[in-house]
């Protein structure tokens, strides 16, 4: 579970990386689900050596789920965000850079430059899980945050450098993207990365293979311009959505989590003028 300094580190800093949380046994089993579903996707063929994105990705599996509702997953992220939190949704990211097989594009997702998912947006409170199913390092595709950059003055601040170009901090502090001053959250297979999506972050040297699911939590919308900023930016506008199997699941802690939502569709629906009235018009950014 997570201690009262994590917890401050957190709110302090936008991040936590928590090591050692699943087992190598656990990891595997895991990582076998992971990939018959990618090996689906593809037609059950061989890699293409372009890369893959499943959304609804854990709510496909019966282990990964299980994570889900884990003490060590769902207990940290109500350490974290308190009781009330919401699922927004998962997806799974197989990435390649293999040269000529893959577009320009795909190519230069490789290096994902620096960048906040929420600009502008002092409402946003929703966060990602990664858990990856390979070592990653600095210099091979680990996520890079600047801590602190979730709150003003700093995410204020580096608005410049959010047009994930490579080029970008160049231009605004002559450095290049990789000697920006911020932590590389390393990871082995079994360590958990939870981080604020307001944060700035960058991702660079992607190697081919690299694979990693992605869990997103929802902090309990305590306001208006929260319940706003949730509908033009949670799972890209599926938020009110989430997929069948966990609709129907007699789970508790899923049900605690999906729930919500359905009233809180209902409200947006019967008040959309309201709500659409209070927001920013800026589109999510993925990586």
């Amino acid at each position: 579970m997570i201690t009262a300094e994590q917890k401050a580190y957190f709110d302090t800093f936008g991040f936590i990386r928590v090591p050692r949380q699943f087992s190598a046994e656990e990891m595997e089993a895991v990582t076998r689900e992971a990939e018959k579903l990618w090996e689906s996707q593809r037609g059950g063929g061989p890699s293409s050596g372009r890369s893959q994105n499943i959304q609804e990705m854990v709510e496909k599996g019966r282990v990964m789920t299980q994570m889900v509702v884990d003490d060590r997953i769902f207990g940290t992220v109500e350490s974290l965000l308190g009781p009330g939190f919401i699922w927004n949704g998962s997806e799974g990211n197989l990435h390649f850079n293999d040269g000529s097989k893959i577009t320009a594009d795909e190519r230069a997702r490789a290096e994902h430059g620096w960048h906040t998912d929420r600009p502008n947006e002092p409402h946003a409170t929703t966060y990602s899980f990664h858990l990856y199913l390979d070592k990653v390092t600095a210099d091979t595709g680990s996520i890079r945050v600047i801590p602190g950059s979730h709150r003003p003055p700093l995410y204020d601040d580096l608005l410049p450098v959010n047009e994930q170009a490579a080029d970008s901090t160049v231009k605004v502090y002559g450095l290049g993207p990789t000697d920006m001053p911020g932590v590389a959250l390393e990871s082995d297979p079994g360590d958990i990365v939870f981080f604020s999506q307001k944060i700035y972050h960058g991702v660079f040297g992607k190697q081919p293979g690299r694979r990693y699911l992605k869990l997103r939590f929802v902090a309990w919308p305590e306001t208006d311009e929260q319940i706003a900023s949730l509908m033009r930016y949670g799972n890209r506008g599926r938020i009110y959505r989430p997929d069948d199997v966990f609709v129907n699941s007699d789970n508790p802690r899923i049900r605690a989590m999906v729930d919500p939502l359905l009233e809180l569709a209902a409200r947006t629906e019967a008040e959309r003028e309201h709500f659409d009235a209070l927001g920013a018009r800026d589109k999510v950014a993925t990586y």
